[in-house]
This record gives structure tokens, sequence and C-alpha cells, in this order.
């Protein structure tokens, strides 16, 4: 019989990281801005939602006499139960009792 090939040979760790530190280029720059940047923005979009959607559906309410139908942080409970209301309506009451407690037990 032959004798086996030999294993090939091993390869030393090299790092990951360069010996001399990057210097910061623009594009880094930017996508660190951005990071920050992008939060503040959503921050910001959800107070500006928040305070347009109560407005807007107090209004919907007043002279329309519709459900509200934009949501704001907060409205999870009645979310929930228009959900619930809305598969009752499609299922003929049975089907969305199991929803319309659950609804109730996340108040």
């Amino acid at each position: 019989m032959a004798a086996p090939p030999p294993p090939p040979p091993r390869r030393t760790a090299t790092p990951s990281t360069p010996a001399e530190p990057e210097k910061a280029t623009w594009k880094t720059k930017m996508k660190a801005k951005g990071a920050v940047w992008g939060k503040t923005a959503m921050d910001k979009g959800i107070i500006l939602s928040d305070n347009i959607g109560g407005k807007v559906n107090n209004i919907a309410e007043k002279r329309f006499g519709t459900e509200h139908f934009w949501p704001v942080t907060g409205d999870f409970g009645r979310e929930m139960d228009k959900c619930a209301r809305i598969l009752r309506a499609f299922t003929g009451g049975s089907g969305g009792h199991a929803m319309w407690k659950m609804a109730r037990a996340c108040r």
C-alpha cells in the first residue's frame, strides 16, 4: 500500500484588523452620522405621528362618526378590540371568540 498524502500546510492566523488604524473616510463618517440621525428621525416621527393621529382620529369621530383609523402609541387595547370585532364579523361570531378573550386579557 502507498503511504497517504501529507496533510495540507497549516495557515497562520492573521489579524483581522490592519496594523495601522484606518483613517476615517467620508463613507465611515456618514455611516456613523446616519445611524444617529436615523434613530433621532424615527423618534421625532413617532412623536409627530402620535400628535397628528390623535387629532385626526378626534376629527373623524366627531365630524364623520367613524371609528379611529390612525393608530397611535398606547392604543393597543383598542386596536385588539377592533381586530376581535372584525374577526367576529367575518367568522359569524364563533371564530373570533378566542381573539376577543385574548384582546380583553391584554388590557
